[in-house]
């Protein structure tokens, strides 16, 4: 799994009392161009998130931004001109610093560098190897299955794949 479809599933799986805002960096090289502030990067990331701005929508919006109740999914850190890199950092400094809670998805390239900036440690995410999945898979399921089945299970699951 990618670090893209992570991000995706975090987003799609964010608690329903948080606005969840999921933004592809890489669509965003010529806004960071322009040399931004962090309220311009704001309403640029809100103004184009994805849904359809109805009243009810732009209240409730309003609502979750007043109460700071938002999850912020950049996704491609890596993907921004190298030369944005330290904006994007200090824009989510300062939406961290107010209460926003901020997920960012990168390559391995930047991770000290997140990690310095932001004062974190960065969560590095790895593949499974076969090996792992089949001890999951069989941990999942041995008592509920025989061993047997659980390689008939198995068998069907890579043959799909």
């Amino acid at each position: 799994m990618g670090k893209s479809t992570v991000m995706k599933v975090l987003y799609n799986n964010c608690p329903s009392h948080y606005w969840g805002v999921y933004v592809d960096l890489i669509n965003y090289n010529a806004f960071l161009a322009t040399k931004p502030d962090s309220k311009a990067m704001w309403n640029c990331f809100l103004r184009n998130e994805g849904t359809k701005n109805t009243n009810v929508k732009k209240q409730f919006k309003s609502i979750f931004r007043k109460n700071k109740k938002i999850h912020l999914y950049l996704d491609g850190l890596d993907e921004v001109d190298s030369g944005y890199v330290n904006s994007v950092l200090d824009f989510v400094k300062e939406a961290s610093s107010d209460g926003i809670n901020v997920w960012i998805s990168s390559r391995e390239n930047l991770r000290q560098m997140i990690s310095q900036t932001l004062n974190v440690l960065p969560i590095e995410i790895q593949e499974l190897s076969k090996e792992q999945q089949e001890n999951y898979i069989y941990n999942k399921l041995k008592e509920k299955y025989r061993k047997e089945e659980i390689t008939i299970i198995l068998e069907a699951i890579y043959s799909s794949v």
